[in-house]
């Protein structure tokens, strides 16, 4: 144990004494907050940055970039009659990812009780959890994510069923442990009743994948602008929904997006209700950039009636995109949920959304899908090695803070989600 925490204070120490000569890494220009940017970055010339890529972790705030004219929560947010036999509710959550000191506590009944009130829970597994690799116990290998499975064992209900129902692997850690962590993972997910998107190991790779509620068909295709080291992209027995143009170096991608053929697909299928899972975006910023949203709306043109965002690690705005001219209900656009539970320190990141999402048929018998009010959850770890951890829910801003949590997190949480305060 010894030596492994030398090991780790040596490497960060030499990250931070490299990136005192260092400029961030600019690739189109960027000024500021955004040009420290490392999606599509083997991982070897990311750390030759590694203290502007840490400045911009511990310096963001929402006040980083200009906001435009999008709200973080959309006025057109309507009152929805949950009571109605007829509305099917979803729920998706961000980033769930390593997780240390999982005891069994760590989710609280609340956050049980909410999730387990929909009809179907979808999140982004963030980790391998592969039981044929080796799991840290002190330091999580930042660059290698492992997970055990006790990560999933803390969302059993009673009947011990899991609360979520699929969940995208298709995301830049899928290859952190190779094809055989892949496949491990896949294989445990499957055994607890829950359906992976996005990735495959040595097995065909459907382009999206079906799920039916309340007399609803559900299509849910994933995608990822790539891996964290790009060239195992090119391994034989991946399958991975790629989106290339997404990441460094930003080449425009001539061919047909994979999630437009799928959203092709579904509309094939007569599929109801059309959703895209996105591992897009860049890392702690709180404001999508101008090539997310072109791309969301390209998704919205090409049928997606929910698209969910991840890997940013913080929460962006909640839109609605209008679809007047095709006579559709608008899409709905979460750009990105943050991290659902998460080891990492500033309080952004530790604070992520759940979209509370209802379905309903409209007076043209269409399917339209409605953002409920705002529900949050905040990671609170417990000393320096965070081996006792709480995961809480914040349902309203409006309500008392969780009984655990002191009034100085309490008052951070507040300002970290003062955007979705405003009108």
């Amino acid at each position: 144990m010894k030596d492994k925490l030398i090991k780790f204070c040596y490497v960060m120490a030499c990250l931070l004494i490299i990136g005192c000569y260092q400029y961030p890494i600019n690739p189109r220009g960027l000024k500021n907050y955004e040009a420290t940017r490392m999606e599509g970055l083997p991982l070897k010339t990311g750390l030759k940055y590694g203290l502007p890529y840490i400045r911009k972790y511990w310096q963001k705030s929402y006040e980083s970039r200009g906001l435009g004219d999008i709200p973080y929560f959309p006025k057109e947010s309507k009152t929805i009659n949950l009571s109605d036999t007829n509305t099917l509710q979803l729920a998706f959550v961000g980033d769930i990812m390593w997780m240390r000191g999982k005891q069994k506590d760590l989710v609280s009944k609340e956050i049980k009780y909410f999730l387990g009130s929909n009809h179907l829970v979808f999140g982004n597994l963030e980790t391998p959890i592969s039981t044929k690799h080796p799991v840290r116990k002190l330091f999580p290998d930042y660059a290698c994510y492992n997970d055990d499975t006790s990560l999933i064992h803390v969302f059993l209900k009673d009947s011990q069923q899991c609360l979520f129902n699929g969940v995208s692997i298709a995301n830049n850690h899928a290859m952190d442990l190779g094809l055989e962590g892949l496949s491990t993972t896949i294989e445990y997910l499957k055994a607890k009743g829950i359906v992976t998107f996005g990735a495959s190991a040595n097995e065909p790779l459907p382009l999206y994948e079906r799920f039916q509620a309340k007399g609803v068909s559900i299509g849910i295709h994933a995608a990822a602008w790539g891996l964290n080291n790009p060239d195992l992209l090119q391994n034989a027995g991946l399958n991975f929904h790629h989106v290339k143009a997404l990441a460094y170096p930003f080449n425009i991608d001539t061919s047909v997006q994979v999630p437009i053929k799928a959203l092709a697909k579904m509309a094939q299928d007569s599929i109801d209700l059309k959703i895209v899972f996105m591992h897009w975006g860049f890392e702690f910023e709180f404001y999508p950039d101008t090539m997310i949203q072109n791309f969301a709306k390209a998704l919205s043109e090409a049928g997606a009636d929910i698209i969910i965002g991840a890997h940013p690690h913080v929460i962006q705005p909640v839109v609605y995109l209008s679809r007047a001219h095709q006579n559709k209900p608008p899409t709905l656009v979460y750009y990105s949920l943050g991290n659902f539970c998460s080891q990492m320190y500033t309080t952004a990141c530790k604070t992520g959304m759940i979209a509370h999402v209802a379905v309903n048929r409209n007076g043209m018998n269409q399917l339209s899908a409605s953002a409920l009010k705002p529900v949050f959850v905040y990671t609170q770890k417990r000393g320096w090695t965070a081996k006792k951890t709480k995961l809480h829910l914040i349902s309203s801003l409006a309500f008392e803070k969780p009984q655990d949590l002191s009034n100085r997190k309490w008052k951070k949480i507040r300002k970290s989600l003062k955007a979705f305060e405003k009108p």
